[in-house]
């Protein structure tokens, strides 16, 4: 449960940090500058560290642990931190003396004025690389003993500082760079209350030995083919980047707002999901393997049970988004437009992303790691090719639409190639009688959602502070209430309409 409610706090902290982030960058080329300078580093944080490293470490590790080999797992963690960390220190030098081929590469379309901006930004910032790459060690470690709480309380401290320094920056028109640092500034300090963590469960560094060798080679054997397929969104979010800087100035940054949204139920829903399950998974492809079936069906219906409703909610707030928080001010007429359209197309794979993380674990927990790299590949090449299509046809609107393909395609070849290769049992119709029952009683919260929304407004609209409510913060006030009403009504009402999902009934994964 802690971690799913600090996933909550630190989504609602990032929303807080993106609507200053506009406030204080704006949409042009210094979002645009900043927002690709920042990329980078994510990029590589969510691919490397907190996808390949995470999705080769934790399995292994799990594995000894449970067989009360602490000492053979305190050695891999003394080696995985020098091959992985070593890396990532020749990355940041990389980085450091060649940022300008760097920048080039990542946002081709870029200008020279662009470019110039970005340059010093990812010098300061590419190193956030080396902090938040040691914590995805010490989280596997930590995960290993069932130690949840501070792996979940990094993103909360991380968005803590960078609100900090964006008020700084705000209050006293500091340099995008001072921005920067304090990215850096957060990154260190999730690294420090990690090692906190380590030390207070009883866990170290073990000497070096041969069978530390023989643990390492397994990690890094899984580790290559991980590197792909841990990071498939963000790969296609890398490659939606590189297209997109061809786009007007601003159309980097409308295309990242968008999905920085999208990414808030994602992180709540299925990073949270996926980040218990793996190591759940990974005993129980261990003991009893027959059982995974069960709970990919029951994790399916648990991730559909609370995306539909965030997806419809993000879709029909989509304007009011961007109209009364992020761009409010700072954003012309027809950028507020654009991005809400992007945001709309976005939240129909809400669904598919969050069940495709998931899936992922599934491999993992059984040693597959080549089967979603090539699912990757497939899916990348075919948002490379639709990006260049679509930002032909449509611009940024052909970008996000060939995002939306690439996960529909992802999905149904994660879910056959368990079905063919691992024996994983489907079944079709459990859930399609689950998603039956549950679109009627979605069908009717929405309506009663838009009854009460629609009536609310018509009220308030009438009063002095008809403004306040309809143009600004206030529509929140009505807004975000009703909808965490109708998502608890759905909840306490879900077995009127014989809804039972397993993961509702059994919040606590043994």
């Amino acid at each position: 449960m802690h971690v799913g409610g600090l996933t909550i706090v630190s989504r609602m902290l990032g929303i807080v940090r993106e609507i200053l982030q506009a406030n204080f960058l704006g949409v042009g080329i210094m979002s645009d500058a900043f927002i690709t300078a920042f990329r980078i580093p994510n990029f590589l944080r969510k691919v490397f560290a907190e996808g390949a490293v995470t999705s080769s470490f934790v399995p292994h590790i799990v594995g000894l642990t449970k067989f009360g080999k602490k000492k053979a797992a305190a050695t891999l963690m003394t080696l995985a931190f020098i091959v992985f960390e070593g890396t990532v220190l020749i990355l940041c030098v990389g980085v450091f003396l060649w940022p300008n081929a760097i920048i080039k590469f990542m946002a081709p379309g870029f200008g020279e004025q662009q470019v110039a901006h970005a340059i010093p930004m990812l010098r300061i910032m590419f190193p956030f690389i080396f902090f938040i790459s040691s914590c995805a060690l010490f989280s596997g470690a930590l995960q290993a003993v069932n130690h949840f709480l501070i792996p979940a309380l990094g993103p909360v401290l991380l968005n803590i500082v960078f609100i900090s320094t964006l008020l700084l920056c705000i209050k006293f028109k500091f340099s995008p760079l001072v921005l920067c640092a304090g990215v850096l500034v957060g990154g260190a300090t999730k690294l420090i209350a990690r090692i906190i963590a380590f030390w207070w469960e009883g866990l170290s560094f073990g000497p070096i030995n041969r069978e530390g060798f023989k643990d390492l080679a397994i990690v890094l054997k899984r580790f290559m083919p991980c590197l792909l397929s841990a990071g498939i969104v963000e790969i296609n979010l890398f490659i939606d980047s590189m297209i997109g800087s061809y786009l007007p100035r601003g159309g980097i940054t409308l295309l990242y707002y968008a999905y920085r949204f999208l990414l808030m139920p994602i992180s709540i829903f299925s990073l949270a999901l996926s980040t218990v399950l793996l190591p759940h998974y990974s005993r129980v492809a261990l003991y009893a393997k027959k059982r995974l079936s069960f709970y990919m069906l029951e994790t399916t219906k648990v991730v559909l049970w609370m995306t539909l409703p965030a997806a419809l909610y993000l879709a029909y707030s989509a304007e009011p988004i961007f109209s009364t928080l992020m761009l409010r001010g700072r954003g012309t007429p027809d950028q507020i437009s654009m991005a809400a359209m992007l945001l709309i197309i976005f939240t129909t794979s809400l669904p598919f992303l969050c069940v495709n993380r998931t899936l992922l674990s599934m491999y993992y927990a059984l040693h597959d790691t080549w089967t979603p790299t090539w699912v990757t590949i497939i899916a990348t090449v075919s948002n490379g090719i639709g990006n260049v299509i679509g930002i032909h046809l449509w611009g940024a609107q052909g970008i996000a639409i060939s995002t939306v393909v690439s996960g529909l395609i992802t999905t149904g070849l994660f879910v056959t190639l368990l079905h063919k290769k691992h024996k994983i049992i489907l079944y079709p119709g459990n859930v399609g009688k689950f998603l039956s029952k549950y679109l009627l009683q979605v069908a009717l919260g929405t309506a009663a959602f838009l009854v009460l929304h629609k009536s609310s407004l018509a009220l308030v609209a009438k009063t002095p502070l008809h403004n306040f409510f309809l143009h600004d913060l206030g529509y929140w006030i009505i807004s975000l209430p009703l909808f965490a009403g109708v998502m608890g009504i759905l909840l306490l009402t879900r077995k009127w309409f014989g809804i039972a999902p397993y993961f509702l009934d059994h919040s606590k994964v043994q």
